[in-house]
């Protein structure tokens, strides 16, 4: 298996997948033009998996041009396309008679992120090459129609969600274990900031795992250390140093410019490297505010936002886990847990991950302690 990168970073989470057929072996991965492409000439069926930014017009445009080159270079005879059905057809993207007005109504609407590669392709190069969306139009059409109903009850959904919240709660507040209170009314969401932030004051950074929560201990330490980390301190101290050991404006973008380009972490690994060789003895604890300002932005910068949400709902299911010893303190909190699946369903937030775990038959479950409107009732039985 062989991997080829077109890109250095995505600016989506979304991609769009072109998968082309020819001769010799697998290929999945993102390709970039001007990669060196193995020989197709024999073997079996060689299949190329690109992937890219949806609506990114450099993108697109990158995946029209790799389209062209593994036609002229491994004579690739299909491209299968996300996102469409049946043939496509250049015909299609001929709006008039004229060449060169078609091309300029292209090229805006690449700008516009309405062009996908195949479109690019087939606008420039005509039906050269057969091009197949695989989707299945009646499939999208049924996911629109259900998303349509979801949508339209919201005022009802909210409605039932706030009321159930409240019975919940007032489960919580019956519970005799303190701890494990805070914590159910943090997870349920019930003044959830608040909660949160309480409880991650008060847990050490020492006390956690630094490779299952890796920016939620940075995110710890941060706010450990953020009442002591003076800015103004460390610009003073740092143009000490910069005076003292003659160093480049360069550094001070890398530690004190508003947006990192790069790991402080390393940045200053590589400073003190130079300074260590400049001069003998070097040492930062000669500038303790400096130490504490720079510490502080490596911690945001390695901060994942994404992982970090992540880490906090495990955490949260590891403290419960260890809080719940009693079986009613187990029933709340099971409750609590598949409540709040279903909050994302309904909220059409659930992840994939979280579908696989969300409880399939309602009667197993712990929803029988509410009273659900049947028209969201029968909704959730459809997952039977």
């Amino acid at each position: 298996m062989r991997f080829f990168s077109s890109k250095p970073y995505l600016r989506s989470s979304a991609f769009f997948t072109f998968i082309f057929f020819t001769a010799n072996a697998l290929l999945y991965g993102e390709v970039s033009p001007g990669v060196s492409l193995p020989d197709a000439s024999s073997g079996p069926p060689l299949i190329y998996h690109i992937q890219d930014a949806h609506s990114d017009p450099a993108a697109q445009r990158d995946i029209a041009r790799i389209i062209r080159q593994l036609k002229e270079s491994q004579h690739i005879d299909l491209v299968l396309v996300e996102a469409a059905v049946g043939k496509l057809d250049a015909e299609t993207l001929q709006w008039t008679a004229r060449r060169g007005v078609n091309q300029k109504m292209a090229r805006r609407l690449t700008e516009m992120g309405e062009m996908s590669g195949a479109d690019i392709y087939l606008s420039r190069h005509g039906n050269s090459l057969p091009f197949v969306g695989i989707e299945s139009a009646a499939l999208y059409r049924a996911n629109l129609n259900e998303l349509k109903k979801v949508y339209s009850r919201q005022s009802e959904i909210s409605q039932w969600l706030k009321a159930t919240e409240e019975k919940l709660e007032a489960r919580i507040s019956r519970l005799a274990n303190q701890g494990l209170l805070r914590l159910l009314r943090t997870q349920l969401g019930l003044d959830r900031l608040t909660h949160l932030k309480s409880l991650l004051r008060k847990l050490p950074a020492k006390d956690m795992n630094p490779i299952r929560y890796a920016s939620l201990v940075r995110y710890v330490r941060l706010n450990e250390e953020a009442g002591s980390v003076s800015s103004g301190k460390a610009m003073s101290q740092w143009q000490t140093l910069e005076k003292k050991h003659r160093l480049s404006g360069e550094w001070k973008e890398k530690f004190f410019g508003n947006r990192l380009k790069k790991n402080p972490r390393f940045e200053l690994e590589k400073l003190y490297a130079l300074l260590s060789d400049s001069a003998q003895g070097f040492d930062f604890k000669q500038y303790p505010d400096l130490v504490k300002y720079l510490r502080a932005r490596i911690y945001q910068y390695e901060i994942n936002a994404q992982e970090l949400g992540r880490e906090i709902e495990g955490w949260l299911e590891d403290q419960i886990r260890g809080a719940a010893r009693r079986p009613e303190e187990k029933a709340v909190a099971s409750q609590i847990h598949n409540f709040r699946l279903l909050r994302k369903l309904l909220r059409l937030e659930l992840t994939r991950k979280e579908w696989l775990s969300f409880p399939r038959k309602r009667e197993s479950s712990d929803f029988r302690f509410v009273s659900m409107p049947k028209s969201l009732d029968s909704r959730f039985r459809g997952n039977d």
